[in-house]
């Protein structure tokens, strides 16, 4: 592209290969990270950064001298006057950080118009171009903070605590971690219909409430199913009352007054998302403070030679990438393998379906286990029911601490409960097997229904 001739700075790319010259080793060790030897558009530039990468590989020290040898005796097709000419172009090596800057951000602007170029002769589909533009690295400048800063900082972020706080009825998560930040992610394992939607919709209700903006991308269930969801939160409406059009004029009432709550107070949107540049500009469409992906294992990816194992790690890491590059919050639900029959026990970590990364990257970790459910499987409620007994392990967190939780659970109605604000008993499993009968439903396909949407 001839435009592209015209997008670098020669003097910055010589100040950069000079200042490495001039400082050796201790600057070149600056230097990584920041920039590569495919960041400089000059191909003899290019070459000189290479080896210096070879030469810091071997432990040989670089410097004019060093250089100068390995090029000699390697044969390297690069003139002896770039490497004065370079050095003679420093005016102090202490400007090196604004001239790897400089270098870099022309990097940055090459790649993306070639990209865009492959986009408009339709090399690539949108989606890809989004895709590889995300994946192009863009300058980050660390700033160096003295003790007294950092000190200062640190007792400022103590008086105005985390930037979130969860809902009333998940206070006692608080007392364990204090609360989330931008930057977090929070994974929330569990078996497949087993709370983790449910849980995602009563924390959607409590944080919306409270003013964040909050974003779902789902993987699985529509816009429309989420807002069922949401609906019988806020007004204890059985959510099967949605879905069998058995909804009472009461409800029709109580669901209309809620109207200008979500459409006009709240910062609230729902999306389908299929893969990650889907969930990319998602983000960027609706700016939110917390996202809620649901769920890892149904994001696509375009290599499908990917085992699902690798494929979980790939969307992890780019998932804890652009939470921290956003500044938001992620809430990350993940499935749990299968219970093999008759060996279902509290989860653990591992317990995760492709599990290495996803407790590697994660801040945090909510693991589910609703006994109940999992061992009668066809579970049937009656509105009026007492709560179902569901705990909530708290596995991992960034700051150590970590517990168990319960909570009641109404999975009709997608709410969930602290014990010590519910009069209601739950039910255990111990006393579910003693009246198992009353709980069995036989299984109806309800052909009518247009989405395979999970009740709880």
């Amino acid at each position: 592209m001839q435009i592209l001739s015209t997008i670098y700075d020669l003097k910055a790319e010589e100040a950069v290969i000079g200042s490495i010259i001039i400082g050796g080793n201790k600057l070149f060790e600056e230097s990584l990270g920041i920039v590569n030897a495919q960041d400089f558009y000059k191909t003899d530039l290019t070459k000189c950064f290479k080896i210096f990468v070879e030469l810091y590989k071997k432990k040989i020290p670089i410097d004019l001298v060093s250089l100068t040898n390995y090029i000699a005796k390697n044969k390297i097709d690069v003139p002896l006057e770039i490497l004065f000419k370079a050095q003679n172009s420093v005016p102090t090596i202490l400007n090196l950080p604004y001239y790897l800057k400089v270098v870099k951000e022309y990097s940055y602007k090459r790649q993306f118009l070639v990209e865009l170029e492959k986009f408009k002769m339709d090399k690539i589909t949108i989606e890809e171009l989004a895709k590889r533009i995300y994946a192009i690295p863009k300058y980050e400048e660390v700033k160096e903070k003295s003790n007294r800063d950092i000190i200062l900082e640190t007792m400022d972020d103590a008086r105005k605590g985390m930037d979130f706080r969860f809902p009333e009825n998940f206070r006692k998560i608080n007392r364990i971690l204090g609360g989330f930040d931008r930057g977090d992610l929070i994974v929330i394992g569990g078996y497949p219909s087993n709370g983790k939607s449910s849980l995602m919709t009563a924390l959607t209700v409590g944080l919306a409430n409270e003013g964040h903006r909050i974003l779902i991308l789902t993987l699985e269930m529509s816009p429309k199913a989420n807002m069922r969801r949401i609906l019988a939160n806020m007004n204890q409406i059985n959510t099967m009352k949605f879905r069998e059009n058995t909804l009472t004029d009461l409800d029709k009432e109580r669901i209309k007054a809620v109207i200008p709550i979500v459409n006009d107070t709240w910062h609230y949107n729902c999306a389908r998302a299929y893969n990650m540049p889907d969930i990319i500009r998602m983000i960027n469409r609706y700016e939110p403070d917390i996202l809620f992906i649901d769920y890892l294992q149904n994001i696509t990816d375009p290599d499908t030679k990917l085992s699902p194992y690798l494929k979980a790690t790939k969307h992890t890491l780019e998932i804890q990438q652009f939470t921290k590059e956003k500044n938001i919050a992620t809430f990350l639900l993940s499935q749990f393998h299968r219970p093999v029959e008759g060996k279902i026990h509290r989860p653990y970590n591992r317990d995760l379906r492709d599990s290495g990364a996803i407790e590697e990257r994660a801040d945090v970790i909510f693991l589910l286990y609703w006994e109940r459910k999992l061992k009668m499987e066809s579970l049937y409620r009656m509105d009026g029911d007492n709560p179902e007994y569901i705990e909530l392990n708290i596995t991992k967190s960034k700051d150590g601490a970590t517990g168990g939780l319960h909570y009641n659970f109404y999975p009709e109605y997608h709410r969930w409960l602290n014990p010590d604000d519910d009069e209601k008993e739950p039910i255990i499993y111990k006393k579910a097997k003693e009246v198992s009968g009353e709980y069995y439903k036989p299984y109806k396909d309800d052909e009518s229904e247009e989405e395979d949407e999970l009740p709880f």
